[in-house]
């Protein structure tokens, strides 16, 4: 299996955390909205969106390391 060079790698991990942020942190808030305000669940989707991005960078080191 050909192995992704290194400026698709990083640009795709780039878009990754963008995404995992923006959706963790949305669903959090959305289900805030839905429970009538609050911050609680925004904070953990954030929180979520934090480890999604560290999971992304860890799978990007594992994949560098290899080469």
């Amino acid at each position: 299996m050909k192995k992704p060079n290194n400026f698709s790698c990083y640009t795709t991990l780039g878009l990754n955390m963008v995404v995992g942020m923006g959706v963790f942190t949305y669903a959090g808030y959305w289900i805030d909205q839905k429970r009538g305000g609050g911050e609680v669940a925004t904070l953990i989707g954030m929180f979520l969106g934090l480890f999604y991005c560290g999971y992304e960078v860890w799978k990007l080191m594992r994949i560098d390391n290899e080469k």
